[in-house]
């Protein structure tokens, strides 16, 4: 090489989503996996007989 080299790299941050539900096994959310930061995922949770949603957003951070 005769000269210096410079390499651009654009990077963005992404975040891991875990699904899960309490107690464990009683249904499945699909999504869990990377999204990219500052985008927006819909998780949709199917009726399950006697089980009410809480709390989801408590948890995130």
């Amino acid at each position: 090489m005769n000269s210096d080299v410079t390499y651009t790299a654009q990077m963005k941050v992404e975040c891991k989503i875990e699904t899960a539900t309490q107690p464990s096994g009683i249904t499945t959310i699909a999504g869990s996996g990377w999204y990219i930061q500052n985008t927006n995922k819909t998780f949709t949770a199917p009726t399950v007989t006697g089980v009410y949603l809480q709390s989801l957003a408590s948890q995130w951070r």
